[in-house]
This record gives C-alpha cells, structure tokens and sequence, in this order.
C-alpha cells in the first residue's frame, strides 16, 4: 500500500527554511564577514605570526636603548615644567604707597628769580599732583653776583620787606570802604573770610595749592593794584 501523506503543518505559514534561499541570519553572517574582510584588507600594520619571528640579542639591545631614551626624554620634559611653574608665580599686591608724599632732594640757584615765586609742581604716576609746594623749600637769597647773604642782611631785607607790606596793603585799601570784604574766588576756607588785597587772593590760593597766576589777571584786587601776577626779579 502507498505511505501516508504527511502530517499538515501549523497554521499561519510555513515554518521550513525556503528551497533554494537563506534565512536573515544568514545575510547577517554574511554582511558581517564583509565587514571584516573590507577592514583587515586595509590595515595598513600587517601581525606576523609568533612562529614567523625571531627574537635577537642585537634586538633587545635596541630595544633597551629606545626604552633608555623614551625614560630620559619624559624626565627631562617632567623637570622643565615643573622648573618653568616655579619661576612664574602669579600674586597680587596692594599698592600701600598711595597718598604718600615724595621726597625731592635738590640744590639749585635761580640768579633772577625772587625767592616769592619759586615753588615745586610735582605728579606722581598715580595722576595725583601737588601744585605749588613751598612750605618745605628751604631758601636761601643770594646777591646778584651769586654769593648768599650774610644773617644780618637777610634781617634788614626782611625788615624792609615787611614795612614795604604794609604801606602796600594800606595804599591797596586807600578809598575802600572799611566794611569791604573781596572775594576769594573759591579759594576762601571759611564762608565769612575776606581777601581785601590781591596778596591775599594769591596767598589763599597759594594756601589750597592752585595756581595763582591765572586768577590775578582777574581778580578786582589786583586789577585796583595794578597787578598781573608776573614772576618778581
């Protein structure tokens, strides 16, 4: 008799492998082994195999040398950077010699110039300045051939000076009326202070360290007195 027919298979399709084909495993086994193959054809450092080589005293020596220089080459670069972080060390400090005052040492003769009008203008790189500085000066008058007065002679000529002052300032205040109070120009300390003359205009700015020489050109008092602040001989 004929053998039985086959037993039918599970339903929703066949479960066999295609005749003829391959399954998606395959095709991944496949595309991967191209992969490989692709990359080790451009490998640019061919292995040898370990039954191919041969190990040389020559060789080891020359491997020795290069390890040598490789050890030598990475301290010498450890020790020049750490030598070059410790010459330059990055701090800040604070300037505490602002505001202090600076010392000139000088000695010089001005032959024709009057010891009234010489004063020091000094700045410091700060910007900050210091007009007309004259309370530390220490003067000395000189004759016109250049040889210093003697102490005797320097008490007449301020003698003389001071009696010269005062007829000037009563000359200056001739036809002023006596409630008359001048105007400091800003120079003024106090609200209530009067510069009846133009010496006192000039001392008071003289006082706050500005320069005296433009307000007299402008001040009343010197204008009445015929004063232009010009250096004195």
């Amino acid at each position: 008799p004929p053998p039985p027919p086959p037993p039918p298979g599970p339903r929703g399709g066949g479960g066999g492998r295609p005749a003829g084909g391959l399954s998606p495993h395959d095709d991944d086994k496949n595309s991967k082994a191209l992969r490989r193959r692709i990359a080790r054809n451009l490998d640019m450092f061919p292995k040898v195999e370990s039954d191919l080589t041969v190990r040389t005293d020559r060789g080891g020596m020359v491997s020795l040398v290069g390890f040598g220089l490789v050890l030598i080459l990475l301290i010498a670069e450890v020790i020049s950077w750490r030598a070059e972080n410790r010459a330059f060390k990055e701090h800040i400090r604070v300037d505490k010699s602002l505001g202090k005052k600076m010392r000139v040492e000088m000695n010089i003769t001005f032959p024709a110039l009057h010891c009234d009008d010489l004063h020091v203008d000094a700045m410091d790189v700060a910007g900050d300045s210091q007009i007309d500085v004259e309370d530390t000066l220490v003067k000395m008058r000189l004759r016109l051939d250049g040889r210093p007065l003697s102490g005797a002679e320097i008490q007449v000529e301020t003698n003389k000076a001071a009696e010269a002052d005062r007829e000037k300032r009563a000359v200056a205040l001739k036809g002023v009326p006596e409630d008359y109070c001048g105007p400091c120009y800003g120079a003024h300390v106090q609200e209530d202070q009067c510069c009846d003359t133009c010496d006192d205009v000039i001392q008071a700015y003289k006082d706050k360290r500005w320069n005296w020489q433009g307000v007299a050109e402008v001040a009343e008092q010197c204008k009445r007195e015929g004063k232009k602040g010009e250096p004195k001989r």
